[in-house]
């Protein structure tokens, strides 16, 4: 709402990108945690103009279709906005395979619904049983509630200082992790670590990485 209010004030667009919408889960770690609101939800009323309010979203992540390159972008009030996207989209379309795809996707709600379900609970087994191992080898992390990842800090733990020797400790081991400088992250040492895998995958790299560092 205080967007809402500084964009009323300065006659500014609202853009928000919702592209982790569906990947919140329970994490007993915050019990104040704020549960996801789409912003295409919130009453503008008085704050500002509903035609500048927007939200983009995607498959990549909830969904874990990276290579679909299916996204949307959702403007609610306002029509004319939507026809001046038409004009470069027709270069932008993705493939018709894609786009049956994503609709035979969308279309049966059933599935989702399971999918969803099934998805958010095991991103919450899967962040209890990496935290567990994280706190057991002394790597501080961050506590999210929200996305397929955890945001860990290596450089607490490792014999290197910079990223990129730690980078290079783990590309050894045959470990890909990405360094959360690549994501304008203002404190270095820390990385992004994906947890979203399978228990034996999540074991494998968790072992890489610790024999990197050690």
């Amino acid at each position: 709402m205080a967007y809402m209010r500084l964009c009323g004030k300065w006659d500014l667009h609202l853009l928000v990108d919702e592209i982790y919408a569906l990947s919140v889960f329970e994490n007993a770690e915050m019990e104040d945690a704020v549960p996801f609101t789409s912003v295409l939800s919130l009453s503008a009323e008085g704050l500002m103009d509903p035609r500048k309010i927007h939200a983009q979203w995607g498959f990549s992540k909830d969904f874990g279709a990276t290579g679909m390159r299916i996204g949307c972008l959702i403007s609610q009030s306002n029509p004319v906005f939507l026809k001046s996207l038409e004009s470069f989209s027709l270069f932008n379309f993705p493939s018709s395979l894609a786009d049956n795809a994503a609709a035979a996707l969308l279309m049966d709600e059933k599935f989702t619904d399971c999918y969803i379900s099934l998805y958010r609970s095991r991103l919450e087994e899967s962040y209890k049983y990496v935290t567990r191992f994280l706190k057991e080898h002394g790597i501080p992390y961050r506590k999210p509630n929200a996305s397929l990842f955890l945001m860990v800090n290596l450089a607490a733990v490792a014999h290197v200082v910079s990223d990129d020797d730690i980078l290079a400790l783990l590309r050894e081991e045959k470990l890909y992790v990405t360094s959360a400088s690549g994501y304008r992250s203002e404190t270095s040492g820390w990385f992004r670590l994906v947890i979203a895998h399978p228990q034996h995958v999540l074991d494998e790299g968790l072992k890489r990485m610790q024999r990197a560092l050690s």
